[in-house]
């Protein structure tokens, strides 16, 4: 029996003389494909440019960066393409183009709600415009899907192209099977893709691209050190708490606990017995603070609120009473701040309310007064610092977005309340934490928008010098460390990207820089 013929790529008899203002509606809507493809191919060329950008990607590394940009590349090019000749083809009436222009939109739609789903997933991690304008990007993107979709699906545009369907219920039911078609499985093989790739900035992946910096300043420690240890894990996992050290306890304060929220509670390492405890907590859940340790006390300032509020507030803790008092609120609310004790003044530099700050703000507790110092030269927040012959040195950090790491390295005379520059950190990271040592600082971890660090580089400021150290056993951002008796506790943090809290507890214990070969 012989089947009916395929008219599918024939043009449609149109019952009835299309309207002018079907026609209208008609180029209008062929216009919105040809521009919304051509910014597709355009959006393309840039991310080639970018990935032909040496300056570029090696601020993130190509094994990050490329899956990123190819497979931008890929679907930019081909959504403009097929934009473009669905534009050309629209108005020639057949039912195939209009079918697969249904597809296109559909697409637009699905792939919008994967990048929308993970950036609001990510959005506890960056608070603020920054994702904001990501969202409201992507949301656009979403909507001209949307738009394209709700007007090839007018009952004038359709008979004006000759599309015809027998009643609304098939129609409807039409409509389902491409959802189902196309919509669910683009968002499960994205997703999924995502996952498997870091795309979406979920992966893990080893700190191995010393190719990098060969022609940089950076030293290295010999291959085969061993230089770590593993301590008794924190009871509770934590993310972006802070640590301080009192007579060789280290108090590990706030930050993220499970439930994504601040918390409240301060528990206590006694690196000799290798054993945790818990003191008072804090008087309301923070995180993201400062915190530095001063004549037997802990100072804990600005952070987070519960409620996401950015605070100012100034905590002082007592162990002998384990008891919390408040000092004079700081003059600038402000998070993910940096803090350090130099002669007996409490410096709090940087951080975060709205935008990357620069402040630099000086508190004395002997007259509980703030006063302004000479502002940072480069705004951030997410860093860390070290303080060395009585000078500060702030380094890396973000200027909001994850895609806005810096790896500068500002050097604070007190003294003379002044700034200058020093050599970058070898690798762009924020998330980071730091620890001085007699000569050195130790700057370890941090994150990027696809991975966490397990970056551990030293800086030398007497000679200006950059040695990459033995990586972290554990990759890890947000993560807090403190140094006893010359060992180094890098505690808690997130083991990947974005939310993933941890409750580890390593030991760096540093050989002699100057045993190594670089340094004779």
């Amino acid at each position: 029996m012989e089947g009916r013929p395929d008219d599918s790529s024939k043009p449609l008899t149109h019952s009835s003389v299309p309207t002018p203002k079907a026609t209208q509606t008609v180029s209008r809507l062929r216009l919105i494909w040809l521009i919304v493809g051509t910014i597709e191919l355009l959006a393309g060329l840039v991310a080639g440019i970018i990935a032909t950008n040496p300056s570029y990607m090696d601020r993130y590394g190509y094994e990050d960066l490329l899956p990123i940009i190819l497979s931008a590349i890929g679907v930019l090019v081909g959504m403009g393409i097929a934009n473009v000749l669905i534009a050309y083809y629209l108005p020639r009436g057949r039912r195939r183009t209009w079918q697969i222009a249904v597809v296109i939109s559909l697409l637009h739609i699905a792939l919008g709600a994967v990048t929308i789903f993970t950036l609001i997933e990510g959005w506890f991690v960056t608070i603020g415009s920054t994702n904001s304008i990501k969202v409201m990007s992507v949301l656009a993107y979403t909507a001209v899907g949307a738009v394209l979709l709700v007007l090839l699906c007018k009952t004038r545009v359709r008979e004006n192209l000759g599309i015809h369907f027998v009643s609304r219920k098939k129609a409807l039911i039409s409509a389902c099977m491409i959802i189902a078609v196309v919509v669910v499985p683009t968002f499960t093989i994205f997703y999924s893709y995502g996952y498997s790739t870091g795309i979406f900035a979920l992966q893990v992946t080893d700190y191995a691209d010393r190719d990098r910096f060969e022609s940089s300043s950076a030293w290295y420690i010999p291959e085969g050190a061993n230089e770590w240890s593993i301590a008794a894990d924190m009871p509770t996992p934590r993310d972006e708490p802070v640590a301080g050290v009192i007579e060789n306890k280290i108090y590990l304060v706030g930050g993220h606990d499970a439930s994504t929220l601040a918390t409240d509670k301060v528990e206590v390492y006694d690196a000799k017995s290798n054993t945790w405890s818990e003191v008072k907590e804090l008087p309301i859940a923070l995180d993201h603070v400062g915190v530095a340790s001063y004549q037997a006390k802990l100072y804990v300032i600005g952070g987070f609120t519960a409620d996401f509020r950015v605070s100012n507030t100034l905590f002082i803790y007592d162990p002998d009473t384990n008891e919390w008092t408040r000092g004079k609120d700081m003059p600038t609310a402000r998070s993910s701040v940096t803090a350090q004790f130099i002669n007996g003044i409490l410096y709090v530099v940087g951080g975060w309310n709205d935008d990357p700050l620069s402040v630099n703000e000086a508190y004395d507790p002997a007259t509980d007064t703030w006063v302004s110092k000479t502002p940072m030269p480069t705004a951030r927040d997410h860093h860390a610092s070290g303080v060395v012959d009585g000078k500060l040195y702030v380094i890396g950090g973000r200027q909001g977005s994850l895609w806005a790491n810096v790896n500068a390295n500002e050097e604070y005379d007190p003294e003379k309340d002044e700034w200058s520059t020093k050599a970058p950190i070898p690798s762009y990271r924020a998330g980071i934490t730091a620890v001085s040592l007699p000569d050195s600082i130790y700057v370890f971890g941090g994150e990027n928008p696809v991975r966490a660090f397990d970056n551990n580089e030293q800086y030398i400021p007497s000679l200006n010098k950059w040695i990459i150290r033995d990586s972290m056993p554990t990759a890890r951002h947000g993560l807090a460390s403190a140094a006893v008796d010359g060992n180094i506790y890098l505690i808690g943090g997130s083991v990947t990207q974005g939310f993933s809290p941890t409750s580890k507890n390593e030991v760096f214990t540093p050989i002699d820089w100057r045993t190594s070969e670089n340094g004779n």
